[in-house]
């Protein structure tokens, strides 16, 4: 399994072209994430590793976008796929915004599992260049079950810069 999760980033990694520094508006993001499902009777252990590429707007304030890749979940490895959304909250920064110490943003999701769960979730995500960490409580529409992550994801994307700095 460790094997399939290196072919898949490595493959990603290689084949998606860079752009501009100023001109970067579509965002690649590899998240792996990990938590507990309120499934009794069931593994609570959840995992999931997704590729999300996503289009920012309005200087980073929001971003829309689309994820999909693998679960872990009740025993079972099945695929994802859904819809992504974040809005920046605030920017922490140093000396009077001279020093970036990295953006919140507050997320929402819908997902797809194979086995016909429906997952909306919401959280958040606190972003420092190319790392990123969230925690996301996710509700199954379809089981009742409750999923409670948390993870990290790295932009494969170089982020955009003021043209002052260059």
């Amino acid at each position: 399994m460790k094997t399939i999760y290196g072919i898949l980033l490595l493959s990603i990694v290689l084949f998606i072209p860079q752009k501009d520094l100023q001109a970067q508006t579509l965002l690649h993001n590899i998240e792996m994430d990990a938590g507990a499902i309120s499934n009794p009777g069931a593994d609570l252990y959840v995992s999931k590793l997704t590729y999300n590429p996503q289009w920012q707007f309005g200087d980073d304030k929001f971003r829309v976008g689309l994820n999909a890749g693998g679960v872990y979940r009740s025993k079972e490895v099945d695929f994802i796929v859904g819809v992504n959304a974040a809005l920046k909250v605030g920017n922490l920064s140093l000396l009077d915004g001279n020093f970036s110490l990295g953006g919140l943003f507050v997320r929402a999701g819908f997902d797809w599992t194979g086995e016909s769960e429906k997952i909306l979730s919401g959280g958040l995500m606190y972003q420092l260049s190319h790392i990123a960490v969230n925690i996301t409580y996710g509700r199954d529409l379809k089981f009742d079950n409750n999923w409670i992550t948390t993870g990290f994801a790295i932009s494969l994307s170089k982020p955009n810069r003021d043209p002052e700095e260059n």
